[in-house]
């Protein structure tokens, strides 16, 4: 991406990727300015596109959310352990004992291999859950980690 820069009164343009009417554009000396798309009415208000972002970025780096969002998303943690600790959650698994036993038990080989490859492992694994349902790479782990063994022909 673009390094960070500070553009004083741009944030005075509102967002709106439909309806886009302005844009930031380099000037000659290495600045910026906000030059207007197109002629506009004498009051009209500056909309720019801010970019396919979700609304935790737009809350944190321009101070509002846009409803109904289409790129929003949640960003989460993942782990096998956190992933049988779900399983108790939703009554899938009986107890916490059970969770636990499932917790404590270690991946089989191929288990791992199959989380690596899907880039599930390690402190910085995580997943991004949409409005309109989880990543493929979810579901990919869950019926890694629910097997009873590995897929014919691929140990």
């Amino acid at each position: 991406g673009r390094p960070a820069a500070l553009l004083p009164l741009a944030d005075m343009a509102n967002h709106d990727a439909a309806a886009k009417n302005a844009e930031v554009v380099r000037t000659e000396g290495g600045g910026a300015a906000l030059r207007a798309a197109r002629d506009l009415a004498p009051g009209a208000a500056l909309a720019l596109d801010y970019g396919a972002l979700p609304n935790d970025f737009f809350l944190l780096d321009y101070g509002f959310v846009v409803p109904d969002n289409p790129h929003d998303y949640a960003e989460l943690g993942f782990s096998p352990g956190l992933f049988w600790t779900a399983q108790l959650v939703a009554g899938v698994l009986p107890d916490e004992d059970a969770a636990a036993a499932a917790a404590e038990r270690p991946l089989e080989r191929w288990q791992a291999e199959r989380l690596e490859g899907l880039g599930l492992t390690g402190p910085g694994a995580s997943v991004r859950l949409f409005r309109d349902g989880v990543e493929g790479r979810l579901l990919a782990a869950a019926r890694v980690l629910c097997a009873d063994a590995a897929p014919a022909g691929t140990e």
